[in-house]
């Protein structure tokens, strides 16, 4: 007899069986729509462009990003507040999407949400350390506005000693290990999921990949010498 059935004096509505199988389905609608969410999301990173219209820049010109206006308004405030650390912003939630599919249960949900919030601002800070090359659009540094104001902060004492580029290298590196490992406690992985997948570079792995060059390779080739014709 069932401990429900003890504690209530009656038969649960549902047998157990059943319960489970809603209770998975649940899961994987979340996980799918947690993957679409993020999905759509890498799309409009993916196809930003600063020349866009959005809530923070009224202009006439014809949308290019592949989302519409809603999709260049979001990447538009997301590059302009997180910088590159979006591409960040995005991994806890494919981690969860993950997880979810996989039927997999969330311990401490609101201390791994806590996780990403301060995870994706420790990285945006780090990489705001990084100076900025080439034709960056932004007048903020390649972290945003939030990864200039954290680096600042972060850097104000060690640059009173070392001066503002060792500190700025410093305080790079010690913002992107806090991050590293902030983001790995959001995504709910250890350290171990982490460097696991390189067991692809030794033993069974090896002879997985020299497998599959010999494909690779022949259809290069094939492609190479139709183009020759």
């Amino acid at each position: 007899m069932s401990q429900a059935k003890l504690k209530s004096g009656r038969s649960p509505l549902l047998p157990l069986s059943f319960r489970l199988f809603l209770h998975r389905r649940f899961k994987e609608i979340i996980g799918f729509v947690i993957l679409m969410l993020v999905t759509l999301g890498a799309v409009a990173l993916a196809t930003w462009n600063i020349h866009d219209p959005s809530f923070n820049h009224a202009t006439s010109n014809p949308v290019q990003n592949w989302l519409g206006f809603a999709g260049a308004s979001i990447a538009d405030l997301l590059i302009q507040v997180l910088g590159l650390s979006s591409i960040v912003f995005l991994l806890p939630p494919l981690a969860w999407s993950i997880r979810f599919l996989g039927h997999q249960e969330f311990a401490r949900p609101s201390r791994m949400l806590a996780s990403w919030a301060l995870g994706t601002v420790l990285a945006s800070a780090a990489i705001s350390a990084i100076s900025v090359v080439g034709n960056w659009p932004l007048p903020s540094g390649l972290g945003g506005l939030f990864g200039d104001l954290l680096l600042g902060l972060a850097m104000w004492l060690p640059a009173l000693v070392f001066g503002d580029s060792v500190a700025t290298l410093i305080s790079g590196i010690l913002l992107a290990i806090a991050a590293f490992f902030t983001i790995i406690n959001a995504c709910r992985m250890q350290i171990n999921d982490v460097t696991t997948p390189f067991w692809a570079l030794s033993g069974a792995g090896s002879e997985l990949i020299f497998r599959a060059l010999g494909p690779i390779t022949h259809t290069f080739l094939s492609i190479a010498g139709f183009f020759r014709r």
